[in-house]
């Protein structure tokens, strides 16, 4: 099983350039949808004075078309000061209806729009509001292992805390649907079940893949070098992610080894750990 590969910034600008060139050159469209538990994100590429927002819709249908419960990504070119703006008025299972370019025959792509215009922020639909209220309903996912999952709609992964090692943590599941869902549970249980031989392995791992960074980059000046021992020691697992691939990522709080930045390892059941590094 092969451990995910890292991520490439660049050909991902490449990538949303692309798409947003080819969605200029489709007929605008009015949309009503609801926007789903994630909210709204924004980046900026390069230099470029605009920013990147981002949002999807859970539920959404054309105008005097039937509702389509499939997920619609939704993209817009904005300055920074509409993108906050839009933050701040675009919330989750909010209806909008706006003005969008929409590749509705994309092969092998998720459905996506280029955001012309909000048109209404809070709009009335009576068929929208009935899709809220089903998406508002708590999804589980019962296993004999852990117990009872449920699904977090904000980042489309089922969660439980579990104790790991007299500690419990936040276990999540990537995968939404059932098959993948068990692949991912049995992933879990595999680490869970040799806890004590991965938390060991990845520790040390860690260490020797960050421990020449923190004393040679992230000490303070009256600080004392950290030793392998003491590193290991400091990292305090706070949630691990298991997927149906067989992938995994577990997530450590430093305890200020990188001044309160996370360490993420990266590996697989076959392989074990593969990246380490500092996040967030």
């Amino acid at each position: 099983m092969m451990a995910k590969e890292a991520f490439d910034f660049d050909e991902h600008e490449r990538q949303q350039v692309a798409l947003i060139d080819a969605l200029r050159a489709e007929p605008q469209a009015e949309i009503l949808g609801v926007v789903d538990a994630s909210g709204v994100g924004g980046s900026s590429f390069s230099n470029d004075a605009l920013w990147t927002m981002r949002f999807a819709f859970a539920s959404w249908q054309i105008k005097d078309s039937t509702v389509r419960e499939s997920p619609l990504n939704v993209v817009g070119l904005v300055s920074k000061d509409n993108l906050e703006r839009h933050m701040a008025s675009i919330t989750a299972y909010s209806i909008l209806r706006i003005h969008a370019r929409i590749n509705q025959n994309s092969v092998n792509q998720p459905e996506t729009a280029l955001l012309e215009e909000v048109l209404e922020f809070n709009a009335e639909s009576d068929a929208m509001n009935s899709v809220i209220k089903k998406l508002r309903e708590p999804v589980y996912r019962d296993d004999s292992f852990f117990g009872r999952l449920q699904l977090n709609r904000k980042i489309n992964q089922f969660e439980i805390r579990a104790p790991w090692l007299g500690t419990e943590i936040e276990l999540l599941v990537s995968a939404t649907e059932l098959e993948e869902f068990e692949q991912a549970i049995t992933v879990s249980k595999a680490l869970w079940q040799a806890a004590r031989k991965w938390d060991k392995r990845l520790r040390e791992y860690a260490a020797v893949q960050l421990l020449d960074l923190k004393n040679e980059e992230w000490r303070d000046e009256d600080e004392k070098p950290v030793s392998r021992r003491q590193f290991k020691k400091r990292m305090r697992l706070n949630t691990v992610s298991a997927y149906p691939d067989g992938s995994f990522e577990f997530w450590f709080d430093d305890d200020d080894l990188f001044w309160g930045h996370a360490i993420k390892i990266d590996g697989n059941l076959d392989d074990g750990p593969e990246h380490a590094n500092i996040a967030g």
